[in-house]
């Protein structure tokens, strides 16, 4: 049988259901990774839609080729796929310094070399991009750092915030570094929870390096700013257990307090984007985009955040309908 395929009007409706969904859960702001291909559907329609929506986007181009991203226009480059270090640990891909407990000849793998990446990085550093790199295991993490510590030593930016994409077992000799270097994490707690890599499954193909995912409060302290968001479609897209899985980490000294958690899913996700001046916090001359809950999130046990409700959505301080 041939590949089916969807007509453009498909694609638009697909796209406004899309749409809806994540307006309809609180979200305002979508960062969506997006590359060329024989059919650019999904590029035209995120281009079309910005700004004519409450949903707000800021598209890194998937790709290593620098010259292409400043020629279709984009100021930011990387993302998943194309971008990525490494794989998962649910295919025991994702690139370790040391074997996997459940196969000691794995390491997963790096797939690309250190000199394309770091070649990679210093050029599009020097163009003035946001560099964004999807790194999930440890060897991953440390390739993408010594990158980044390459592209600025090269070209020294005072506020680039260039993004590390999942950081999920981060290398401890590298959280300092990382730090310095002014980074930031696009994390996405929900998989410290997630039922299609379960803690078990973890613990089977990692050892006690499964309880090390996301050392959120360890990644604060060296001074990284930590952007929660949902890896949709990986996850169901649900900012409240979002929060709850940043207040309950498995390994409970890596759990953050409630106020702490708030941030990471709504003024730091801003901040990864640069948007924090219009949106992030309710602030005298932002845009009016909040949710009303069902009860306090301040003042509940971190137990039970994932069973608050939300009430009411607000985009630019206009009711949603859900």
């Amino acid at each position: 049988m041939g590949e089916k395929k969807i007509s453009p009007e498909e694609s638009r409706d697909l796209f406004d259901k899309t749409i809806h969904k994540f307006l309809s859960r609180g979200y305002n702001l979508l960062v969506p990774v997006e590359v060329m291909s024989n059919s650019n559907v999904n590029v035209e329609l995120t281009q079309a839609n910005d700004g004519k929506t409450p949903l707000r986007f800021r598209t890194f181009f998937q790709t290593l080729d620098v010259d292409k991203t400043l020629e279709c226009g984009y100021k930011r480059v990387g993302g998943c796929y194309l971008s990525a270090l490494d794989g998962c640990f649910g295919a025991e891909d994702a690139a370790l310094r040391e074997p996997y407990s459940s196969d000691p000849n794995n390491k997963g793998w790096l797939v690309y070399d250190q000199k394309t990446i770091t070649d990679f990085a210093v050029k599009a550093n020097r163009a003035g991009l946001q560099i964004c790199l999807h790194a999930i295991g440890d060897a991953a993490i440390e390739q993408c750092i010594l990158a980044y510590e390459a592209a600025l030593a090269d070209f020294p930016r005072e506020d680039h915030r260039h993004i590390i994409l999942h950081a999920d077992l981060f290398p401890q000799e590298y959280l300092e570094r990382a730090g310095k270097l002014g980074l930031y994490c696009a994390v996405q707690t929900e998989f410290v929870q997630w039922k299609e890599e379960p803690l078990e499954f973890l613990v089977g193909a990692l050892g006690d390096r499964a309880y090390e995912k996301h050392p959120l409060t360890k990644m604060i302290a060296a001074g990284l700013v930590l952007a929660n968001g949902s890896d949709s479609p990986c996850t169901h897209s649900n900012p409240i257990n979002s929060i709850h899985c940043a207040c309950n980490h498995p390994k409970a000294e890596y759990s953050v307090d409630i106020l702490t958690a708030l941030k990471m899913s709504t003024l730091y996700p801003a901040m990864l984007t640069f948007d924090e001046a219009d949106m992030g916090s309710l602030t005298d001359g932002k845009v009016a985009d909040f949710v009303v809950l069902d009860r306090d999130i301040l003042h509940v046990p971190r137990e039970a955040i994932r069973d608050i409700e939300i009430e009411e959505i607000y985009h630019g301080g206009v009711p949603y309908c859900r």
